[in-house]
């Protein structure tokens, strides 16, 4: 189940809302929230708007996240993501705004539409 629910896949969210009744629910929206910041960058069929708000949903929910378990007094070793992978969160959320106002208002004369899928090292 530990492996399952680090994949962002159909399988994994379906079986963590299949067990939110278990109290699973923060990790059935975990995968939701998260998944759509991938889907950001991926999918061709979402408008600008639609992945801002999609990235923002993230930001804003990874940092309630933090701050809930900083003032409920919990370990944040312990239940929150490990810093790397929060920075690299962090990185992937900035990235993405930080380059939609590059392009939108920096690169003069640009007749190219924004294509976030073609912008990244994938093969």
């Amino acid at each position: 189940m530990v492996i399952q629910l680090r994949l962002f896949s159909a399988a994994s969210l379906q079986s963590s809302l299949r067990t939110t009744l278990n109290g699973r629910t923060f990790t059935a929206v975990y995968l939701v929230v998260f998944w759509e910041l991938i889907d950001a960058y991926q999918n061709r069929s979402i408008t600008h708007s639609g992945r801002v708000i999609m990235v923002l949903r993230a930001y804003f929910f990874l940092e309630r996240w933090r701050t809930f378990i900083d003032v409920a007094g919990y370990d944040r070793f312990r239940y929150f993501l490990s810093p790397q992978c929060a920075d690299i969160l962090r990185m992937i959320i900035q990235g993405y705004l930080s380059l939609l106002i590059v392009y939108r208002d920096y690169l003069p004369g640009n007749n190219m539409p924004l294509l976030p899928w073609a912008l990244s090292s994938e093969p």
